[in-house]
């Protein structure tokens, strides 16, 4: 294949890789043919492809009105029912409903996120699809620099076998966990940002990257994860490390288990203080 059609496929796989995109069933097929076929070059990744083919997803019991919606073998056709179709139709807990192609996981799910097998071969690929670009980094970063950081970390192997329970090689997770993910990996640049800022007493830097941390409780992932605790005390733990707090920054990493932050130290109770408001940001000189 020339580079000129592998640009333009990369491209079109970037531009429709989200939920509901714009496209004919056989130029999806082109595209998980394509994607396919550059997973068979990648010898350290599992070889679990739920959606291979047309065959597969119907196999899964997906309508094939849903193989329109599926760009990469990661994605398996198969979406939580959103809150309106909670609302309106009642959905099985367990079999998928022929007609929406969805499913209620119960009130533990999360509306609308379709079930990502994280063991595919393309796995990847997707997760760069789903970089949230309109999540502010520090300056000098892009996201291309934070996926780099993100995969540089990221074991795929030793995510299944942590997250096997049933012990079948086969792990499935809602889009949500990604994006998750993503949006921590955003944290992480912040964080670096931060602890760069502290060694160099750049107070402004610290101030900045503080306040995008605590502003983060309201990205789209987090808010839906969440569902709003602990809103106020992780604001409030923003403007503590805005305020230059090294213990609260500390404390932060290891809230997200960032170990490679750690100076060795145990902040759990800088942690505990902050979630129960009693330690906070003292105000600036006229806020009073």
């Amino acid at each position: 294949m020339n580079e000129q059609l592998d640009a333009d496929i990369d491209a079109r796989l970037r531009r429709q890789a989200r939920l509901t995109p714009e496209m004919s069933e056989s130029t999806c097929r082109q595209l998980v043919n394509r994607a396919e076929v550059e997973a068979r070059a990648r010898q350290k990744r599992i070889r679990i492809g739920l959606i291979g083919s047309l065959a597969a997803v119907i196999a899964l019991g997906v309508p094939s009105a849903a193989v329109a919606n599926v760009v990469f073998q990661a994605q398996t056709g198969r979406f939580n029912a959103s809150e309106e179709q909670r609302a309106s139709s009642p959905v099985d807990e367990t079999e998928n409903d022929s007609d929406l192609g969805v499913f209620d996981p119960g009130s533990e799910g999360a509306p609308g996120a379709e079930w990502i097998d994280m063991g595919a071969s393309d796995l990847d690929q997707y997760i760069a699809s789903r970089a949230p670009r309109d999540i502010p980094l520090p300056d000098g970063v892009t996201w291309d620099d934070a996926l780099a950081n993100f995969f540089s970390r990221f074991d795929q192997d030793a995510y299944i076998a942590s997250n096997d329970l049933g012990g079948s090689g086969q792990v499935a997770a809602e889009s949500l966990v990604v994006d998750i993910m993503l949006e921590n990996q955003a944290r992480r640049e912040w964080l670096t940002a931060w602890f760069e800022a502290y060694d160099r007493e750049d107070e402004a830097m610290m101030s900045e990257a503080g306040l995008v941390l605590g502003q983060s409780a309201d990205w789209p992932a987090e808010a839906a994860s969440t569902r709003g605790a602990y809103l106020e005390q992780m604001h409030e733990w923003g403007r503590l490390i805005a305020a230059g707090d090294y213990e609260a920054a500390q404390a932060y990493a290891i809230y997200h288990e960032w170990s490679d932050f750690s100076d060795g130290k145990d902040y759990s109770d800088v942690s505990g203080e902050i979630l129960s408001g009693a330690r906070v940001a003292a105000p600036e000189a006229g806020d009073e």
